[in-house]
C-alpha cells in the first residue's frame, strides 16, 4: 500500500482486509471478485443485470464495484470510473481512502490516476506519456491492462476537462425574502448567522461540566496532566476553540491560582457565543424549512457546490464543517474532553441537535 497523495492510498487484497474494520478508512473495492458478489450474493457468471447494484454496490465506508481488468475499453463502463474518484473526492478529507484491486497494478492505481487528474494540478498534463511517466514516478508498480490502459488513453483529456465544473457535494442554504441576502450573493459573500437568534433555544447550548469523577483517574493527575500538556502552549497557535481569556484562566486554575473550573468553563462558553454558523440542508425538497427558514415558501433556496478538498485547502482555522448529529437527549460535555481533545469536543458542541430538527 502506497500513499499517493495526501490520505489517498492505493493497494490490493491484503491492503483491504488489512484495514477493512478500521475506523478512519474508507475503501473503494476496484474489483468484482471477491467484494461485488459477496455483496450482491450472487453465484453464477455474474451479477443478474437488472439488478440495481448491478454496477457499483454502496456499504458503510465503502464503494464496491463490479471492475474486471477486460481486455477492450468499451468493456470498462466510465460510471464506474467516474463514481470511484468521486466517492474519492468526497471522503479524501475527512478519512483515509484505500483504493485497491486484486494486485493493486491495473484497476485501483488507474482510479487514482483518475482523481488526480481530476481534483489536483500535480502532473504536467501537456501529453499523456508525460502524465503516465510522472503517475510510475509515485507508484512504480503500475502495469495496466488492455482494456484500463485503453481507457485512460481514451478518457484522460475529458478527467482534466471537468475542473471547474460542478463536481463536488450539492447543499442547499434556504433563504428568507430580503434583498439583502441577493446583494450578498451578486458580492460573492455567505451570511454568517449569529445563533443566539437561531430557532432552536438550545444551539451551541450543550452543558460542559466536569466528569473526571465518572472516570477511575485522580483530579489531580488529570491536573498534572493538562499542566503539562499547556506548559509554554502558543495561543497563536491555538484550536479555535481557546482564545486568550480561557487559556489565562485556564493557567490561574491549573497553577493554584484565584480561579475555578467553572471559571474555566464559563470562558468557553461565552467565546463559543462570538462564533458565527452558516447552516445547510443536503436536500432543497423539504417542506417545513421552506416555511421556517425562507418566508413561509416565500423566500428561495441557493445551491452551493461544496467540493472538501478545496475547502480545506483555503479556509486556514477560519472555517470548519460539521454534519450536524440528532439525539432524543442532548449529551453533557466533560471539560476534560473539550481540553485533552478540543478537535473532538467542538464537533458536540456546534452540532448536537434534539432529534426534534431532524427534519432539516
Amino acid at each position: 500500500m502506497i500513499e499517493l497523495y495526501p490520505n489517498l492510498f492505493v493497494g490490493d487484497d491484503n491492503d483491504a482486509q488489512e484495514v477493512l474494520h478500521k475506523e478512519g478508512w474508507f475503501i473503494v473495492h476496484a474489483c468484482k471478485e471477491p467484494y461485488h458478489r459477496k455483496a450482491l450474493g450472487y453465484a453464477g457468471r455474474g451479477a443478474p443485470k437488472n439488478h440495481p447494484e448491478y454496477l457499483i454496490a454502496k456499504r458503510e465506508n465503502r464503494l464496491i464495484l463490479n471492475l474486471v481488468d477486460a481486455p477492450k475499453p468499451e468493456f470498462i463502463p466510465n460510471e464506474i470510473m467516474f463514481e470511484a474518484v468521486k466517492a474519492v473526492a468526497e471522503n479524501i478529507i475527512e478519512k483515509k481512502v484505500l483504493v485497491h484491486c486484486n494486485q493493486g497494478k491495473s484497476r485501483s492505481p488507474t482510479i487514482a490516476l483518475l482523481y488526480l487528474l481530476k481534483h489536483t494540478d500535480i502532473f504536467d498534463t501537456s501529453a499523456l506519456n508525460h502524465v503516465l511517466s510522472q503517475f510510475k514516478a509515485l507508484y512504480p508498480s503500475y502495469e495496466p491492462a488492455g482494456g484500463v490502459s485503453g481507457f485512460v488513453e481514451d478518457n484522460w483529456r475529458e478527467y482534466i476537462s471537468m475542473k471547474g465544473q460542478i463536481t463536488g457535494i450539492p447543499i442547499y442554504r434556504f433563504e428568507p425574502a430580503k434583498s439583502e441576502r441577493i446583494e450578498s450573493l451578486y458580492d460573492g459573500k455567505l451570511y454568517i448567522s449569529d445563533p443566539g437568534k437561531f430557532n432552536d433555544p438550545f444551539d451551541i447550548q450543550l452543558s460542559i461540566r466536569d466528569l473526571s469523577y465518572r472516570s477511575s483517574f485522580e483530579k489531580e493527575k488529570l491536573k498534572a496532566a493538562l499542566l503539562a500538556l499547556f506548559k509554554n502552549y502558543q495561543s497563536e497557535k491555538a484550536h479555535w476553540l481557546f482564545n486568550d481569556n480561557m487559556l489565562d484562566k485556564l493557567d490561574l486554575w491549573l497553577n493554584g491560582g484565584f480561579a475555578t473550573e467553572n471559571g474555566v468553563i464559563n470562558c468557553i462558553k461565552s467565546h463559543l457565543k462570538t462564533f458565527g454558523v452558516q447552516c445547510f440542508s443536503s436536500s432543497y425538497e423539504i417542506p417545513l424549512s421552506w416555511a421556517h427558514y425562507a418566508s413561509g415558501h416565500s423566500g428561495f433556496c441557493i445551491e452551493y457546490d461544496l467540493r472538501k478538498i478545496d475547502f480545506a485547502a483555503t479556509n486556514g482555522h477560519e472555517f470548519s464543517m460539521y454534519n450536524v448529529a440528532y439525539n432524543s437527549l442532548l449529551p453533557e460535555v466533560c471539560l476534560s474532553e473539550v481540553l485533552f481533545a478540543p478537535h473532538q469536543a467542538i464537533k458536540k458542541l456546534l452540532a448536537t441537535k434534539t432529534i426534534d430538527w431532524a427534519y432539516e
